[in-house]
């Protein structure tokens, strides 16, 4: 498993509008976290709320919704 900086495109699933990004890439991730913030401006809309155990214990909630990443040319809803 490794960590890599890379150039991602990120947008809803139902529009072919990709908006760039330099995101940290996990490769033994299960999910993306992005900001709050971009996720609405890109009006994608929280669909559910996720509780997650941390590494140190610690619980933690995230809201969750579907988007649309595209790196290397290929797209992932």
């Amino acid at each position: 498993m490794g960590i890599f900086n890379v150039t991602i495109g990120v947008g809803r699933p139902d529009k072919g509008d990709l908006s760039e990004v330099s995101a940290m890439v996990d490769t033994g991730a299960l999910h993306s976290v992005m900001p709050k913030q971009f996720l609405e401006e890109l009006h994608i809309e929280p669909l559910r709320t996720l509780r997650c155990r941390l590494a140190d214990d610690s619980a933690r909630e995230y809201q969750m919704g579907i988007a649309l990443i595209a790196i290397y040319g290929e797209s992932f809803p």
